[in-house]
């Protein structure tokens, strides 16, 4: 008998600092958490590293080129929806340069630097644990989401 498996669904999230601020974007007409603001995010690819899921995703989002070698780990969630399962993987750009755009105005409505103490920005829920711990430049090794954990 074959057994079947889940095969989560992997998405990376870009961490990039700018002094004491992060840099978000706010999302619009995608039907999911339209007007809440995120870091730059997105899938990875099959037969992608993370980190160069990493590098693409932030090119494709706010035009800003970072060197897969210029990531650093943060953290990893493990999330679950009504309709999968996710494993959130967050790194954070160490060396980066330039001046970043909104190359995505159909599905981001602004892209700015966000200080992480900020509590007054309406966050995509999953997103708040990471965010608000940048302020205190701590960030758990891993965190779960939806799994009826007292974080969720």
């Amino acid at each position: 008998m074959k057994i079947e498996r889940e095969r989560p669904y992997l998405a990376i999230y870009c961490i990039v600092r700018n002094g004491d601020k992060v840099l978000m974007l706010q999302r619009s007409n995608t039907g999911y958490a339209d007007g809440k603001w995120s870091f730059p995010a997105g899938h990875v690819d099959e037969g992608e590293s993370l980190t160069c899921a990493a590098s693409r995703e932030l090119k494709e989002e706010t035009g800003l080129d970072l060197a897969q070698s210029d990531w650093i780990f943060r953290t990893i969630m493990h999330r679950r929806t009504a309709d999968r399962r996710i494993i959130d993987v967050f790194m954070e750009a160490t060396n980066w340069q330039g001046r970043p755009v909104n190359t995505e105005p159909y599905k981001c409505s602004a892209l700015e630097f966000i200080s992480p103490a900020n509590a007054s920005i309406e966050l995509v829920d999953y997103i708040t644990p990471v965010f608000h711990s940048l302020s205190e430049n701590v960030v758990e090794n891993y965190l779960e989401w939806g799994w009826g954990n007292n974080n969720d």
